[in-house]
């Protein structure tokens, strides 16, 4: 039984998860304004080496919504079969006619580790919708010379339905129903032939699991390597793959109950623990200093896990076309194929399945700043609106940017003049998607939940039988 302690601990650290996650997004948001600043935009500062971080803030976008978007579905089907079977159960008189599911791990409420660590009412409405998350995509920008106005419709019309990206989404509903369905066949025959259905369950979700990651490798194969546009081809189809098995892995995990507990948890464990049950040759004060000083097996894990993002952060640096010259030995002019092709968004999955693992960690800590957050949600609208800033600061500002570093002859301040440029341009990206997501992204949001909660939302009539 879990005590009113725990329950709002539980609670308090259900909004743990989205915070993160919106950080990752803000990161993602920032990498895109920056490329364009330097690549497209004209304001090219002396140093180039992080030109490309637009391309892996476009994949770690497409890996973020894959996984959001799966996560969420996986669980919403699972709560589904959950009320059906319950409102079966409520339903019939016989207590021997209970489906023979009632017993099968698939479900969240049959996993306390999960409720230890999600939330799923407080969570799943925390999670990005997805509006937020379907439109994170690149598309072709106008030229400089037109007007800001055009921008906009130029990016809604690209972005609401986009060409290669949105099919994808549609296809996330049959890999969860799939997924979901065919563990569930496994158990009722395990179920119905030797009694056991959780040993059908696993055996199939093993093979849908080498299933979608044989389609995830096929996909990868067959992308061409030489188009480097792979936003506006569908040479993106495995990087969204990736984010729905980085999804699945994390469900699974929090079903076996191998998430580690956080800090928090731990201590109020810790002070729950009853010291009599403690063995004598563990009581004396030497052997108690020692086992005191070792981390506990959830601590190790923490850190492990949260060592392993730093890791993974510098790996991924090391691709960027300049630095992997260095490091790899790649031509400078091999563009990101080693991150697009060769990793196709392995990287971001495991970067994102690390920090959700090690739960209060120091990466996990620093991507859930207020500011990354803060981008985070804005972030659809710094993606909608960053070429109108750009544009304004080009063409209206003339005494900062490539006009006035035009007419000066020092290349110091020539520097300066891009410089302020660059944080004009993020300056006015920022309040612009503010503005934007308080007048039409948030209304529209809610507009959006309020239908869906008022007439999408199904309640079983007990009555009715």
């Amino acid at each position: 039984m879990t005590s009113p302690q725990i329950s709002n601990q539980k609670r308090n650290k259900s909004l743990f998860y989205v915070t993160f996650l919106d950080g990752f997004r803000g990161v993602a948001a920032l990498c895109v304004v920056w490329a364009h600043t330097q690549t497209i935009f004209g304001q090219r500062l002396d140093f180039n080496s992080f030109d490309y971080v637009g391309f892996y803030g476009v994949i770690m976008f497409f890996v973020l919504s894959a996984f959001l978007l799966t996560f969420r579905m996986l669980l919403d089907w699972e709560q589904y079969h959950e009320k059906k079977e319950k409102n079966n159960n409520y339903l019939e008189s016989d207590v021997e006619s209970e489906a023979n599911f009632s017993n099968v791990p698939l479900l969240s409420s049959t996993n306390d580790h999960l409720e230890k660590s999600v939330d799923l009412d407080t969570n799943l409405s925390n999670v990005p919708p997805l509006s937020s998350t379907i439109n994170d995509n690149i598309t072709e920008i106008p030229s400089l010379g037109e007007k800001p106005v055009h921008f906009f419709y130029h990016y809604i019309r690209k972005r609401v339905w986009p060409k290669y990206q949105t099919p994808y989404y549609f296809r996330i509903p049959i890999i969860v129903i799939g997924y979901v369905e065919f563990a569930r066949f496994g158990a009722f025959l395990t179920n119905h032939y030797f009694k056991k259905p959780a040993i059908g369950a696993w055996i199939c979700r093993i093979l849908a699991n080498v299933i979608i990651v044989n389609v995830r490798t096929e996909l990868l194969i067959s992308s061409d390597e030489r188009n480097l546009d792979f936003v506006n081809t569908d040479g993106s189809r495995h990087i969204f793959v990736t984010g729905s098995i980085c999804a699945i892995w994390y469900r699974e995990i929090i079903r076996l109950g191998l998430l580690p507990l956080s800090l928090e948890e731990e201590n109020i464990l810790d002070d729950k623990s009853n010291n009599c049950n403690t063995p004598i040759f563990i009581r004396s004060s030497f052997v108690q200093l020692i086992i005191s000083k070792l981390p506990s097996r959830h601590q190790f894990a923490r850190c492990f896990f949260d060592f392993g993002c730093y890791i993974l952060v510098f790996l991924k640096i090391c691709t960027l076309p300049h630095h992997a010259e260095v490091v790899f030995g790649e031509p400078r002019a091999y563009d990101i194929i080693i991150e697009r092709k060769q990793l196709g968004g392995s990287l971001d999955a495991i970067i994102i399945l690390c920090a959700l693992l090690s739960r209060s960690g120091s990466f996990v800590k620093a991507l859930s700043c207020d500011f990354l957050r803060f981008c985070g949600k804005i972030s659809f609208s710094m993606y909608l609106l960053h070429p109108i800033a750009m544009t304004w600061v080009n063409d209206y500002m003339p005494f900062i940017g490539i006009k006035a570093a035009e007419k000066e002859s020092s290349e110091t301040e020539k520097g300066n003049f891009i410089l302020d440029a660059v944080m004009m341009s993020f300056v006015g990206t920022i309040a612009l998607a503010w503005i934007y997501f308080k007048c039409v992204e948030r209304p529209s949001m809610n507009l959006t939940n309020y239908i869906a909660k008022r007439w999408l939302s199904v309640k079983p009539d007990i009555n009715k039988h």
